[in-house]
Order: structure tokens, then sequence, then C-alpha cells
């Protein structure tokens, strides 16, 4: 019985810990990005600080990165679209109703 109270005491230290741990780096992160410097004043040794090694992040700015190189390549008609498709909803042109398309 008491080894299985430590063991559970253990395991919320841990969690603890780890919270602890991502909260402080969360913040580092919000404090270096609130105190970034202007893209024409960025030198290559402040390349380095800004750089993650977190893998869901470099998978998500890749995804945002390539789905903006993809708008770019689009024909400027098709741009107006996508412009007219930013509203509230989020949603995209093909994604409307039938109801709401009467002339």
């Amino acid at each position: 019985m008491l080894a299985n109270h430590v063991l559970s005491n253990m395991k919320i230290r841990k969690g603890e810990q780890r919270r602890d741990a991502l909260l402080a780096r969360m913040n580092v992160d919000t404090d270096q990005l609130l105190g970034a410097p202007k893209l024409h004043e960025v030198t290559s040794d402040m390349l380095d600080s800004f750089t993650s090694r977190s893998t869901p992040v470099i998978a998500r700015a890749q995804q945002c990165h390539n789905e903006e190189m993809r708008r770019l390549k689009l024909p400027w008609w098709k741009k107006l679209w996508d412009e007219d498709a930013v509203d509230l909803t989020g949603e995209k042109p093909g994604a409307q109703k039938e109801e709401q398309l009467n002339f």
C-alpha cells in the first residue's frame, strides 16, 4: 500500500514537473516572439534562436508554408475567391449551401 502511494506520488510529481517545464518554455517563447526584431533587422546569428525543435511545430509550419506557396501559384482569379472566402465562418467558397446561392 505504501509502495502504491509512493509510485502514484512520483507519477503526480513527474506530471507536475512536465507541466511546469512546458509552461516555462511557453513563457520563454512568448517573450522571445514579443521581443522579436523586424524582418529586415534580423541577422544570421538571430535565426538560430527562433528555430524550433518541436516536431508538431515544425510540421505545422511546413504545412502553412506549403499552403501559402500553393496559394501564391494560383491564377489571380482564383486568389479573388480565396480572399472572399475569408469570413467569420471560415468556410471555403465550395462549401456554401445551395440556398445561399440564390441569384
